[in-house]
């Protein structure tokens, strides 16, 4: 547009404040004036879209803190494990009977692996195994209670990897504690787990170590 102002013999001595001028005035050329409507409606339609934004942002950080303080951030400790009806993995080995652990891990929580997932120490030879380990876990504020967790009883070995015995996902009783009795899942039939839990707030976990410390 410029150049061919410029080319025109009745060009304005500054082009750019020509423009300026013209699209200040209250009345333009028709396709102009289109344009500036055009333009003027994208700058609306963006002003309301980012009302909306805001809008949805604050109800969301509202619900959120609304969850945090109906769900702190709490532990979940698992104990008084054991298992009954382990069958013999370790055949090959010679010592017919299995070396069992329990591996615990979080489910719908995003977060470390490491911190989602617990385990036990194995017991040998052991068909009816009870661990003296806690298992504790970290329930980020917010998330779903009562948790869900997936629990697999492992084969510990030596020489070769791991194997799985028998698994299943639970879904913890409602309540600030409870104890479980499963019947798991997979190729090996008959193994039932059991423990208890609690859930205790995270602040207030803290506040009863440091005062067992004390």
């Amino acid at each position: 547009m410029l150049v061919g102002l410029e080319e025109s013999p009745s060009k304005p001595a500054d082009p750019v404040a020509f423009f300026k001028d013209m699209f200040a005035k209250d009345e333009l050329p028709p396709l102009l004036q289109k344009r500036r409507d055009d333009a003027q409606e994208v700058v609306d339609d963006n002003a309301r879209l980012h009302a909306q934004v805001a809008a949805l942002t604050e109800q969301f950080d509202q619900l959120t803190k609304k969850l945090h303080e109906k769900y702190p951030a709490s532990i979940l400790t698992i104990s008084n494990i054991s298992a009954s009806g382990v069958p013999d993995m370790d055949a090959t080995r010679g010592s017919l009977i299995s070396d069992p652990y329990v591996k615990f891990t979080l489910l719908e929580v995003s977060g470390d692996a490491e911190e989602l997932q617990k385990r036990t120490n194995f017991v040998p030879n052991s068909a009816n195994p009870v661990w003296e380990d806690v298992v504790e876990l970290k329930l980020p504020a917010g998330s779903p209670r009562p948790p869900l967790i997936f629990a697999r009883v492992w084969d510990n070995d030596v020489t070769k990897e791991d194997e799985a015995i028998a698994s299943d996902e639970i879904r913890l009783t409602a309540g600030e504690e409870g104890t479980v009795e499963v019947p798991l899942k997979g190729n090996n039939e008959g193994v039932t787990l059991s423990f208890t839990f609690t859930i205790v707030a995270a602040e207030e976990a803290e506040g009863e170590a440091a005062a067992e410390e004390y």
